[in-house]
């Protein structure tokens, strides 16, 4: 079932900014929304912003309405694959990327922001 307000993906960004985003819309925080979504997969285990999944698709797009096509091009894995020039594992640590670190919810490494660009926004978020 779709949800009730719809949170369209900003250009250029990044599928952990668009999660928190949504998370804050429905008036939840993002790990009660993603359990809501896939009750069984503990997604912040992993770092979302690579990708999500093809098998882990179809509830996301049912619930927010947004094609799996949208949300693989929100993904790194394209931009990282024309960097380096070949198909990247679904595991380990892609060239180009940050790999962010993470042990149960605490996270280090990863995602860099441009603080001025934050500031300009209308609506802050993160970017690929």
């Amino acid at each position: 079932m779709p949800w009730a307000l719809s949170v369209p993906l900003l250009p250029e960004e990044s599928l952990s900014s668009w999660f928190v985003r949504a998370a804050l819309r429905q008036g939840c925080d993002p790990l009660s929304l993603t359990g809501a979504i896939w009750p069984t997969w503990r997604i912040w285990t992993r770092d979302i912003d690579r990708e999500i999944p093809f098998v882990r698709m179809r509830p996301l797009v049912n619930a927010s309405g947004i094609s799996s096509a949208e949300f693989q091009k929100a993904g790194m894995r394209d931009d990282c694959e024309k960097v380096v020039g070949y198909s990247l594992p679904e595991t380990r640590t892609w060239p180009w990327l940050l790999a962010l670190g993470s042990r149960n919810r605490t996270r280090h490494g990863g995602q860099q922001v441009c603080t001025l660009c934050l500031a300009e926004d209308s609506t802050p978020y993160l970017r690929r």
